[in-house]
């Protein structure tokens, strides 16, 4: 506990260290302070009304970018009275922008230990089942609005031109795919295994989430090109046989679409077409617990259709 004219700071200073990370946070010298690495922001709190105020400090640790601002008693009367609520919290805001910084595996586990992350938990296995296929479902957005199309294509250039363009495998878009996924799973609590060994094969994607009641609760994913010959045979029985093999409820199979401007395969379906003959499969063969999820990545997304 810290105090400064009239007001008491409640703060943990804490440091979070692995090699080629450093995560610290603190209170000294009337500034609050967050630091990764070799970049760091302070904020000193001499400006604040410092008479019957209450103090809330937000912090945000984004991957390439660091940000603090606090809110006081004259933030809630400036908003109170109309204020531009946007406005006041850009001016409030202290940001560095680093380079894109990722904590290791072991320290996320560590800081979930320690409840220094915000664990979620699920009510049910259906639960978790919804939230991966949300999060799934994030990823054809993710990709429209940064327009990553490019690390799905194998592409060959002659100089500056692009030459050629053909679908990668889906063994070569998995690392993409996990690091899309990469945030939601940290925020939502739930761990990605690609290319999950299983006797039978492997698996492309298992995840794991916890009940409120501790047990572990699964869903396996499969990923298929629609070009593929064994498209049908993937949602009918591979994924089926590695559920069966996992003792795993819940299934989820997503379709990679890539025809249209640079690709002319499958010559005899379109997206929708192959959505309709999966979902009516899946119904005739009574898996009721396979969802079906489609994504387009025909062509990069003009930098003018970008938001």
């Amino acid at each position: 506990m810290t105090s400064t004219e009239g007001i008491f700071i409640y703060i943990r200073e804490g440091k979070l260290e692995r090699p080629n990370f450093v995560l610290a946070w603190g209170y000294e010298d009337n500034k609050f302070f967050i630091s990764r690495n070799d970049y760091r922001i302070d904020y000193p709190i001499e400006g604040l009304d410092k008479c019957d105020n209450e103090i809330a400090l937000v912090i945000g640790i984004e991957p390439t970018s660091l940000f603090m601002f606090i809110l006081d008693k004259d933030f809630r009367e400036k908003i109170e009275a109309g204020g531009d609520l946007f406005q006041e919290l850009l001016d409030r805001k202290k940001e560095v922008i680093t380079p894109p910084t990722y904590p290791t595996h072991n320290l996320i586990k560590w800081a979930k230990e320690r409840n220094i992350i915000q664990q979620h938990f699920y009510d049910s296995h259906e639960d978790f089942f919804e939230v991966v296929i949300d999060s799934l479902q994030s990823i054809q957005t993710k990709v429209e609005e940064l327009g990553v199309v490019n690390p799905f294509w194998n592409i060959v250039y002659q100089g500056n031109k692009i030459e050629k363009r053909t679908p990668k495998t889906e063994t070569d878009v998995l690392p993409t795919l996990n690091a899309l996924l990469y945030d939601i799973a940290l925020a939502k609590n739930y761990e990605i295994y690609p290319e999950h060994q299983i006797a039978s094969g492997n698996l492309d994607f298992y995840l794991r989430g916890t009940l409120k009641t501790g047990k572990k609760v699964d869903v396996c994913v499969e990923f298929k090109n629609a070009h593929s010959q064994r498209l049908l045979q993937g949602a009918l029985k591979q994924l089926p046989a590695y559920m069966k093999a996992k003792n795993c409820k819940y299934g989820i199979y997503c379709v990679l679409f890539y025809k249209g401007k640079y690709f002319n395969e499958p010559k005899e379906y379109d997206f929708h077409k192959i959505e309709i003959v999966l979902n009516n499969a899946l119904y005739m063969n009574g898996l009721s617990n396979v969802r079906l999820i489609m994504f387009t990545f025909s062509q990069p997304i003009s930098p003018s259709k970008l938001k």
